[in-house]
């Protein structure tokens, strides 16, 4: 083990991420600190302890070229692993598949082998990491926290903002640790200077060493070249300073290096350094136009005096701040000149256009007509799986480029696509603006406005794109197609934005512009906005119908109008239409095909509408835990246009579940999200709003809240049509006000629906059910529970058990209310709808009856011996403690993986765990005590 001065605290945090990882728990560190402060030796350390263990590490380093080859740096820690995992990774794809997809298949595979193999996985110089790999790690470590994977990373600030970076913030606000590494202290640079010159420092040597600052690095390169000029003596025990020309910094230390070196050899250095990262002696000879024969005695110098040193057939820096003070010594014009050969020779030998285009940037102007070029290469190789650096690539290109080149709006387009697809909205929309400069012709000015408006929608700014979309459509001579994709655009954004007649108007005219362009994509966009429309307006059949023609035309045309996923609007309109079974199957087979295709806006929405089928069911935890799965996925994607429906969905769990604290705090992260300009529909953040606020008793609050929805009615109906629980609770609700116009306005509302959709049977339950509170008629309410007692809609049946016992106990009739009591309990209790089951236990109880009240801890589905976990949890837990993977049960319950993801940390956090091994041991001593009880039943 290697001796480390002044670490002790560190390196017992080391020591016990092994000690956990081998008892099944992974952690996640965050090493950080200047440059040469030892974060390195850190690592290495930490990877010396996992092996000595028997731990199996997986340990790699990034540099500054990874930001332009994609997954680069995580690969290279995990093709280190012994045994190996490469040859599975082999398999996930390459640069031309979807990165969350690849991400997924990644995710996979180091599950599984940790399954065999505890793993350690780290990464020096995380500040360098690529954008894929950035993006593999913010989903891959949360997912997999309950396997044993640790993670360690080091890393140091930039004066620029890196994906690296970002990450280190993003992992603080979880559970990651963070190890900064201070300065060593004088005691500490003694015993440092004791072991380094083998003798006690003089006083007037530990004066000298103390101008370092405690860097570890620059101590060790000061005493290095003071000795090895003869400046210290030792005698006996003790080394002395024997010389006044000591170097006062660290830059003359490296001039000195530099200064032994020959012409060839300082010229090789400077090139090592414009290039960046490691490099072979047949490579820098290339650079160098000599024959590698004569290389060689120049590499011999360089690593005589330290700057360069040999990692296995490869040379790189001995400190990249040695790399650093290098480049910064090479004149602004020679820096250019290099990096525009390092461009030439590099493209002359096949390499990366990723690679060769950083090289142009950095050449300057003179590079201009070779960048455009490159880039559009560059971007074509990594859009897919790094699209945020794809688009610095070409923001900088743009800067090199004279106002008029005539490949300026082009590139524009395609970076402002890029940079709203990596959440980046304000840049992106900042570089459109500017573009849109007088003059432009309309082809490119419309072109613009559609790059602008499709890159917003998704990240749910609808306001912004209802503008750019009717700014693109006031402009002469588009195209049929590009009118169609625009109108389809702009239908969209106004269901939440503008009315439904102006959205019936805009899609009906998308979807003939569409067919005049044979523009099947915005045919099916269009269809799926009028889908909407028609759910709006209580059309369900109508609605159906066009559901069905949508799935027609992406199935008969496919290409582009298959991206739409037309079935997951198909499996939204058999679930309004009670058809719960046949919606079910149809989403799972639109997951599948989002996954296919890699489609990541579309995952979100499969998720909240999963969620909604869930919650009809009264399967509450399902529906929680697909919620979470879906924000979580908006979230990693920066695709946030389904994050306040989804947070909404959370909200009302929380509420049913009679976790307060939790919808409260939901609530504010959607307000935060809606005061940011994120749209939703006014079905969606309102109601969850009133009904937070109505089981906190204001009432008033919670009318205010939904104003906007009476107001709609009856023209936008889509809040009765998707849920047949809402129109009841709105008639409650505004009779809690005494406001019974509003009361009347739903009743009428929903008669209406019912008599329009008589095939739909939660409508006419609805409608007997507002009916029976409005007008007091128990008969209305008593129909109502016949009608949802036949269905699979749990909540709407337990609510209306709740309703007619109390309407029944008002007419004098105990008995019939109090079995009413009895079976809404139940309902509630079955559905997870813990406030709902509490508030009906004190009603039994006030009536004397043994309804014992359900707090908290109590979940559908409990066992005589208490079990805290839902049955969904307790199924999931199961399987994990069979050995199987995330996957292997998502596929075993025909969940998604992100859904387990989620059943297992309310698992974990239910259970105070945090590891799969834990889990395993809960479920042994679980199903035992299960086991003893039921035999003692059976003999008793």
């Amino acid at each position: 083990m290697k001796r480390i001065v002044g670490r002790d605290s560190e390196l017992a945090q080391l020591r016990e991420i092994s000690t956990a990882l081998l008892e099944g728990e992974g952690r996640c560190l965050v090493i950080e600190g200047p440059p040469g402060i030892g974060k390195s030796l850190m690592l290495s350390v930490a990877v010396e302890q996992a092996v000595n263990s028997g731990i199996t590490v997986a340990a790699g380093m990034a540099t500054a070229i990874d930001r332009a080859a994609p997954l680069t740096t995580l690969l290279t820690s995990l093709r280190s692993c012994d045994p190996p995992i490469l040859e599975e990774l082999a398999s996930i794809g390459g640069p031309d598949t979807n990165r969350f997809l690849l991400v997924d298949q990644l995710g996979a595979v180091i599950e599984s082998y940790a399954r065999e193999h505890p793993l350690l996985i780290t990464i020096d110089d995380l500040q360098w990491a690529d954008e894929l790999t950035v993006l593999a790690l913010r989903v891959l470590i949360p997912q997999l926290s309950g396997s044993p994977v640790s993670w360690i990373f080091a890393k140091r600030d930039l004066p620029v903002e890196t994906p690296g970076q970002r990450l280190v913030l993003y992992l603080a606000e979880g559970s990651a640790g963070r190890m900064t590494l201070d300065s060593l202290s004088e005691d500490a640079t003694a015993v440092f200077c004791r072991q380094f010159l083998g003798a006690r420092p003089s006083d007037a040597l530990l004066a000298m060493a103390n101008r370092c600052g405690g860097n570890p690095f620059l101590l060790r390169q000061l005493l290095g070249s003071v000795r090895s000029d003869g400046g210290i003596r030792v005698d006996g025990s003790q080394a002395k300073l024997i010389t006044d020309d000591v170097p006062d910094s660290f830059t003359r230390i490296l001039d000195t290096r530099l200064g032994e070196l020959s012409t060839d050899a300082r010229r090789l250095v400077e090139v090592g350094a414009v290039l960046s990262r490691p490099f072979d002696i047949f490579e820098i000879s290339r650079f160098l136009g000599m024959d590698s024969t004569e290389v060689v005695p120049l590499v011999a110098e360089t690593e005589r005096t330290d700057v360069l040193v040999a990692h296995g057939s490869e040379l790189t820096f001995r400190h990249e701040l040695i790399r650093e003070a290098v480049y910064r010594r090479i004149s602004a014009p020679v820096r250019e000149i290099l990096h525009r050969q390092s461009a030439e020779v590099l493209r002359t030998e096949g390499r990366s256009p990723a690679e060769i285009i950083d090289h142009l940037i950095r050449s300057g102007r003179g590079g201009t007509s070779q960048a455009v070029e490159i880039a559009f290469q560059t971007v074509d190789q990594i859009a897919m799986t790094a699209p945020g650096h794809a688009a610095d690539i070409l923001c900088q290109v743009l800067k090199l480029l004279d106002e008029d080149h005539t490949e300026r709006p082009a590139i524009a387009v395609e970076a402002v696509r890029l940079l709203a697809s990596v959440g980046r909205l304000r840049q992106a929309r900042e570089l459109g603006e500017s573009m849109l400069r007088p003059g432009l012709p309309v082809t490119v000015e419309a072109a613009i406005l559609l790059g602008l408006a499709e890159a917003l929608k998704h990240a749910g700014q609808d306001l912004a794109v209802v503008d750019y979309t009717g700014r693109a459509l006031e402009k002469a001579g588009l195209t049929t197609a590009k009118a169609a994709k625009l109108h389809a655009i702009r239908a969209h954004a106004m269901l939440n934005a503008g009315c439904i007649d102006d959205v019936e108007e805009i899609a009906g005219k998308g979807v003939l512009l569409s067919t005049e362009a044979d523009a099947h994509g915005a045919h099916v966009f269009c269809l799926t906005a009028l889908i909407t429309v028609e759910q709006a307006k209580g059309n369900l059949a109508a609605a159906l119908s066009q559901a069905h023609e949508a799935v027609r035309v992406a199935d008969s045309h496919g290409g582009e109008s298959v991206h739409w996923h037309p079935r997951l609007w198909l499996g939204q309109a058999l679930m309004m239409v009670d058809r719960i079974t046949e919606a079910n199957s149809v989403l799972e087979l639109a997951c599948s095909e989002t996954e296919q295709l890699g489609t990541a806006w579309a995952q979100p929405l499969y998720y909240y509408l999963q969620a909604e089928l869930w919650m009809a069911r009264g399967r509450l935890a399902d529906a929680k835990a697909e919620a979470e799965a879906g924000l979580f996925r908006a979230e990693q994607m920066t695709a946030y246009a389904l994050s306040v429906p989804l947070l909404s969905t959370l909200i009302k769990v929380a509420v049913r579940e009679g976790d307060m604290q939790q919808a409260w705090r939901l609530l504010d992260d959607a307000r935060k999200l809606v005061d940011d300009g994120i749209g939703s529909r006014m079905e969606d953040y309102p109601l969850a709003a009133a009904m937070a606020h109505d089981a906190d008793g204001c009432p008033e609050t919670a009318m205010a809240e939904v104003s906007v929805l009476y107001e709609a009615i009856p023209k936008r109906r889509l809040v009765l049509t998707q849920d047949p629980t809402v129109g009841p609770f709105l008639v409650r609700l505004a009779l809690k006000r005494r406001d019974r116009a509003a009361a009347a306005k739903v009743v009428e509302a929903l008669a209406d629906l019912a008599q329009r959709n008589p095939e739909v049977r939660s409508l006419s339950g609805a409608a007997f059910h507002a009916r029976g509170l409005f007008e007091a008629d128990v008969d209305a309410l008593r129909r109502a529970v016949e009608i949802f007692d036949s269905g699979l809609r749990g909540l709407a049946a337990a609510e209306s058990c709740e309703d007619t016992a109390i309407a029944e106990l008002d007419a004098g009739r105990p008995e019939a209310g109090r079995e009413l009591l009895e079976e809404a309990r139940r309902r509630y209790l079955d559905c997870g709808a813990l406030l709902g089951a509490g508030r009906v236990a004190d009603k039994l109880k006030f009536l004397g009856a043994p309804g014992r009240r359900t707090g908290r801890g109590a979940a559908p589905g409990t066992r005589s011996h208490g079990c805290p976990l839902t049955e969904s949890e307790l199924r999931v837990a199961r399987l994990v403690a069979q050995g199987m993977t995330n996957r292997e049960v998502g596929v075993a319950l025909f969940l998604s993986r992100h859904t387990v993801d989620s059943h297992l940390r309310h698992a974990f956090t239910k259970l105070g765990i945090n590891n799969r091994v834990s889990l395993s041991r809960w479920v042994m001593e679980y199903d035992a005590l299960g086991s003893a009880q039921k035999a003692e039943a059976r003999n008793g």
